[in-house]
């Protein structure tokens, strides 16, 4: 008699990963969105970033629609904003796909030193 692996309890790989990448130079950085999938996807983003300090706020939001190849990477939105002392900024990146939603968030704060 053969036996047969149950594989309902056997962990899957994340079918779409998704992550705020920051990158700082001149006093500003620069965020965009990175999606990645292990199968080809394709769906929605929605990027929100709030900057909040120096006096005031602002919030920045994009969204669209994207496709990715299996084990490839796509950027999907991005901004650059002033990196001030006393800035605090909150990003918010979701992607949806096949009927599955990720969403990530960073959080980056810049002292007053």
């Amino acid at each position: 008699m053969a036996a047969f692996l149950a594989l309902d309890n056997v962990p899957q790989p994340p079918q779409i990963e998704c992550r705020v990448e920051a990158s700082y130079a001149d006093g500003g950085v620069h965020l965009r969105g990175r999606v990645s999938s292990a199968v080809d996807a394709a769906g929605h983003y929605w990027l929100e970033i709030n900057q909040i300090g120096g006096g005031g706020s602002a919030t920045i939001a994009q969204a669209g629609a994207f496709q990715v190849k299996a084990q490839q990477r796509a950027f999907l939105g991005s901004a650059n904003l002033d990196a001030g002392p006393g800035m605090r900024l909150v990003a918010r990146f979701t992607v949806q796909a096949s009927g599955k939603e990720k969403s990530c968030v960073a959080v980056r704060e810049f002292s007053d030193e």
